[in-house]
């Protein structure tokens, strides 16, 4: 499991600058609005690669698309908060992007206007996007369209009455965009006042890859054909949750290379009972955003990378067990195999974490005929690779499980 870094992805420090107005004539200052400007990153590290890697280990980049980091201006919201109250005191209006971003692809720099306060307040900002196209809907099941409507509720109130959906359960990130949450340090907003912060962004779903063999591909007994090989036909998901939280009732770590430790669900969330991808038995070629260089890999033989996203799953919690049933053609029969969230060593389950991505690395498959094969496969943990920036899997053995 690693972080999904947008990894993107979210990483710049917070800078605060206030700046006081100077002013010629007498001037009423409950006029004067608070003029906010944010600088958006994608929280994990370098923003290149959603996995934990460095940005010139070439084995180990899980770069971004366009689509996994997309924003709209009409599709983003920032909130204020008191931050002694934690109380919703209004959003910043008339937002734009300022288009000089440094340079930086991986940043987007957005401003605005606060109305005026009638005194000086310590606040925080939040903020999401992604929300009007996701169908989001508050804990009783009604369609949440003001966010105004909310000004006075705490921050724990709203997240909770910030529920997406997802319907049949696939997310197309082409056709919908991913719901993503931020918040900044503490400032003070006074009329008049220049506010220049940064703020790192979370995605709300995690993303899962299937690798064959490190993306190398895992070849059958005859040597001078590749029918043999291992070549998957469709890829089940079972027991999806359909719905999950825009912004997490968990505070992430302060630590942005580690972020969010536990999944955090809605109660009484809608389940898939299975989703199913067919990968293409071609070589795909992968964009890699704010860069020319570029990835091909065949999405049935190698990897199958940017296509499942997934909202957060408590499995540790009890809730039950997300399975990746694998279907497939090795030596030319035809068989199923079973992946599992867990760790490949110690077999202890694993959560299902927004912003992470998981990446399960099948190995071998048992020489038997059977339908039912034993997959030999290894789950990538984020931690690991700060230690090993090769994303070295462990050992060879991986975790054996049918």
């Amino acid at each position: 499991m690693k972080k999904w870094f947008l990894h993107i992805c979210l990483f710049a420090g917070c800078v605060l600058s206030l700046s006081s107005c100077i002013l010629d004539e007498v001037v009423d200052t409950d006029t004067i609005e608070t003029s906010v400007e944010l600088t958006l990153s994608y929280a994990g590290g370098e923003p290149i690669s959603r996995d934990v890697s460095s940005r010139d280990d070439e084995d180990g980049l899980d770069y971004t698309t366009e689509a996994q980091c997309e924003l709209t201006i009409d599709d983003i919201f920032i909130l204020a908060f008191d931050q002694k109250s934690d109380k919703l005191l209004g959003l910043v209006e008339d937002l734009v992007f300022v288009e000089d971003n440094d340079g930086l692809y991986y940043t987007q720099k957005i401003k605005g206007r606060m109305r005026p306060q009638q005194v000086a307040t310590n606040v925080y900002f939040v903020v999401l996007t992604n929300l009007n196209q996701n169908g989001i809907k508050n804990e009783n099941g009604n369609a949440v369209t003001d966010l105004t409507s909310f000004i006075g509720e705490t921050s724990e109130t709203i997240y909770k009455n910030l529920i997406y959906n997802t319907s049949d359960g696939k997310w197309i990130t082409n056709d919908k965009r991913i719901p993503m949450w931020g918040k900044t340090t503490n400032s003070t907003l006074s009329n008049g006042a220049l506010i220049n912060m940064g703020c790192n962004l979370y995605r709300a779903v995690a993303k899962v890859q299937i690798w064959m063999n490190g993306k190398q591909g895992i070849a059958g007994s005859d040597d001078n054909s590749t029918e043999d090989d291992f070549i998957i036909t469709s890829i089940v998901v079972n027991n999806v949750n359909n719905q999950g939280y825009c912004a997490s009732l968990k505070t992430p770590d302060p630590d942005i290379k580690i972020q969010y430790t536990e999944a955090s669900v809605p109660n009484n969330v809608s389940k898939s009972s299975s989703i199913t991808y067919t990968p293409l038995d071609d070589d795909v070629e992968y964009e890699i955003e704010g860069s020319t260089e570029k990835q091909e890999f065949n999405d049935a033989r190698e990897a199958y990378s940017d296509f499942i996203y997934l909202p957060e799953h408590d499995i540790t919690g009890g809730d039950s067990d997300v399975t990746i049933t694998v279907n497939f053609t090795y030596n030319g029969e035809a068989r199923t195999g079973t992946l599992y969230f867990k760790n490949y060593q110690t077999n202890e389950p694993w959560d299902v974490i927004r912003n992470h991505s998981y990446v399960f690395n099948i190995t071998g498959v048992n020489s038997a005929v059977d339908k039912d094969a034993i997959l030999q496969y290894q789950v990538m943990t984020w931690w690991t690779t700060f230690e090993n920036p090769t994303l070295n899997f462990g050992n060879s053995d991986g975790d054996v499980t049918k």
